[in-house]
């Protein structure tokens, strides 16, 4: 079954971002990647990502924007080494890397659903099983207060 919902998730991120791969780089990637040098895996050491900020301007100065992010940065220049600046690769890498994270969280939340189910053994009960989610969200809650209010 969980096989099934990686399949989903992994095409609903295909079906949603798909249309992004052709696409050319826009507002501040010219800035981020093709005018930071940090990306450039030819011309600076790789030890410079971590001693800039995103823009690839020395941390602590008075140019620097303050924004220190260098998992970006490293895998712009690990887009940089294979693609240089031709931005399907990166829209690529954006878009395998979304949809490894929504698997992470289809997990994720999978694990949280069996770790409920099992601490709230009363919800297993098959006559239950459907009321009980709803009684316990706060709507539920309210529709359930308001019902019995009107009853009385």
């Amino acid at each position: 079954m969980q096989i099934v919902g990686v399949v989903i998730v992994l095409a609903t991120v295909v079906l949603s971002y798909h249309n992004a791969l052709n696409c050319k780089m826009v507002f501040d990637d010219h800035l981020a990647i093709e005018g930071n040098a940090d990306c450039n895996t030819t011309s600076t050491p790789w030890r410079n990502v971590f001693q800039n900020d995103f823009w690839g301007k020395e941390l602590g100065t008075m140019d620097s924007h303050g924004s220190y992010r260098p998992l970006v940065v490293l895998s712009f220049r690990f887009n940089y080494h294979y693609h240089r600046f031709e931005a399907f690769g990166y829209h690529l890498v954006n878009v395998l890397l979304h949809a490894l994270v929504c698997v992470q969280v289809f997990f994720l939340c999978g694990f949280h659903v069996r770790l409920w189910a099992a601490v709230r053994p009363s919800v297993s009960d098959s006559s239950q099983q459907d009321l009980q989610p709803a009684a316990d969200h706060p709507v539920g809650q309210l529709h359930t207060a308001v019902g019995n209010t009107a009853h009385q």
